[in-house]
């Protein structure tokens, strides 16, 4: 490369204003400002021995027809990133399907600035996405057999670059055989990444471990799940409110058989059984008829 020329001008100047006929030199402490007419130039000589430097102050620029020449001698002497090892398994990585894929990319700059990150070639697996300016890379790996190859390019803010490339397998994974999670009899449905049960009988629960017969909707006062305002009753008696009909609550009186007390349950849900209390004394008929509706009619 052409050796670098840099100018060292030395003033030892008090608060001087001085101005050469013709305006080739003006000096307007503690600015110097050089200038020719249209048609001149400026010249930086040396002698035999000497050298001739331009310092420009921080943040200070040499323009060249509107470039900074500074700018183009950072570029050359600046190094591409280089890479390092991207993540635990080198370039490579086998995964699953439904896998979570977690990769930090570490390139380096050797400037120490920040690096933008691309994919150049090839397609990452469905499901998994770059971070262009974190360098992750992660999602979750389909569930499918396939081989990826892709390059990503890592370039630094003059434009200088480094590649390399990733390979990444993914396996068509059968987690209904893999991990016959189903209870009590219930049909494994495998999925992408994951699996379904689907339960029979009065089951039910992710792997349909729960006997829903036993669990209870919350409507006993002691496990109020059910709102005060999902219930409510026709024909009630003058001190009995709606809320009053909870398992372990004051109990609600209706007028007559026209009566009735209603549960709005929230949500379309399977009633395997119903407990009642209070029948067994002569206040309280054993006799009434249980009706269910989707919409509330």
């Amino acid at each position: 490369m052409a050796p670098i020329f840099l100018l060292v001008v030395l003033l030892q100047i008090g608060c001087v204003q001085s101005q050469v006929k013709g305006g080739i030199l003006e000096i307007h402490y503690p600015d110097i400002v050089l200038e020719t007419d249209g048609d001149g130039n400026i010249t930086f000589g040396a002698g035999s021995s000497g050298s001739v430097y331009l310092r420009p102050g921080t943040g200070g620029t040499v323009l060249y027809h509107d470039f900074d020449l500074l700018y183009f001698i950072k570029i050359m002497q600046s190094f591409p990133p280089v890479w390092g090892v991207p993540s635990a398994v080198g370039f490579f990585g086998k995964y699953n399907g439904g896998d979570y894929v977690n990769i930090t990319l570490n390139a380096k700059d050797p400037e120490g600035e920040e690096l933008l990150y691309t994919v150049v070639a090839g397609d990452l697996p469905t499901g998994i996405v770059l971070d262009p300016r974190k360098g992750v890379i992660r999602g979750f790996a389909p569930d499918e057999n396939a081989y990826y190859v892709v390059t990503i390019r890592a370039s630094d803010n003059q434009h200088k670059h480094a590649d390399a490339v990733f390979r990444f397998e993914t396996k068509d994974t059968d987690r209904c055989k893999l991990l016959t999670p189903c209870e009590n009899d219930g049909h494994c449905e495998d999925r992408n990444g994951f699996y379904k049960c689907n339960c029979v009988g009065v089951f039910g629960g992710t792997n349909c471990e729960k006997a829903c017969n036993e669990t209870s909707f919350g409507v006993d006062a002691h496990h109020k799940l059910i709102p005060d305002a999902q219930m409510s009753a026709y024909r009630s008696q003058n001190t009995s409110f709606a809320s009053d009909g909870r398992l372990n609550g004051k109990g609600w009186c209706g007028i007559d058989q026209r009566s009735w007390l209603q549960v709005d349950l929230g949500q379309l849900r399977l009633v395997h059984r119903m407990l009642m209390e209070g029948i067994t004394t002569n206040l309280y008929t054993g006799l009434y008829q249980l009706q269910h509706s989707r919409d509330g009619h």
